[in-house]
């Protein structure tokens, strides 16, 4: 394993165990095996660092989405993108904190460069949201501008609620983890299709394996965007330790 990879998997470890206002990099240090000054070589300080953790969570959540559409017929839809999306993120702790602003795991850490990152989302949904009329696969009594906000909106919801059951077991939410978490997906996916969707059905003008290429590579520009500062080979200033 490269040694910035095991840096970066040590800091997430103690990052969900700890939180981010009680890990240092002594501890992440310590825990990859390497010396402090190695970590310094890769990122400057400590919010670089732990910074580095969430992108590459992001990227490996775009990378499965992307995945998945290539691999399915009509799995380009909407409401699909959102169901696989949102299961992507929510079974990776890191990022359920990280979209939840969980001060517990983020401490001083949340909200930073949030705007930055929800901003590059919107410009870059656009584009899909564009990609979908195009094909007839949305409603079009909506501007693309509203339709990217309501979706936005909702899909955004689904990750910040947490149901009531799901804190203390009681009730339905008996049922396993996983069971619960996959029915909160189906909804999500149903309320999209039934909110946005066009019921147009796809069809072979729609050339379905263009679409999933296409959309699978708008997924990855977006994990490219996120990859930034992830490798560590950027050339630093002399490192500093974070106040």
């Amino acid at each position: 394993m490269a040694r910035g990879e095991r840096i970066l998997d040590a800091a997430a470890e103690l990052l969900l165990r700890y939180g981010y206002s009680r890990v240092t990099i002594d501890d992440v240090a310590q825990r990859a095996e390497v010396g402090k000054g190695t970590v310094y070589l890769h990122w400057r300080t400590r919010e670089e660092l732990f910074g580095a953790v969430f992108e590459r969570e992001v990227a490996h959540a775009l990378d499965e989405v992307a995945e998945g559409v290539l691999a399915g017929s009509g799995s380009w839809q909407l409401h699909r993108v959102a169901r696989a999306l949102f299961l992507s993120i929510m079974r990776r702790p890191l990022l359920t904190a990280l979209f939840r602003s969980d001060p517990e795991v983020l401490g001083k850490f949340a909200g930073r460069r949030a705007a930055e990152r929800d901003l590059r989302r919107a410009v870059t949904l656009g584009e899909y949201v564009g990609l979908l009329s195009a094909h007839g696969q949305l409603r079009e009594d909506l501007p693309a501008d509203d339709l990217s906000l309501a979706f936005m909106s909702v899909w955004t919801g689904f990750i910040l609620f947490e149901p009531a059951g799901e804190q203390d077991g009681a009730g339905e939410a008996q049922m396993s983890a996983s069971d619960s978490l996959e029915r909160r997906a189906d909804l999500l996916a149903a309320t999209l299709a039934a909110a946005f969707g066009s019921g147009r059905a796809v069809t072979a003008d729609d050339d379905d394996e263009a679409m999933r290429a296409q959309v699978a590579q708008w997924l990855r520009r977006m994990v490219d965007d996120d990859r930034v500062g992830l490798s560590g080979e950027r050339e630093l200033s002399r490192p500093t330790e974070e106040a």
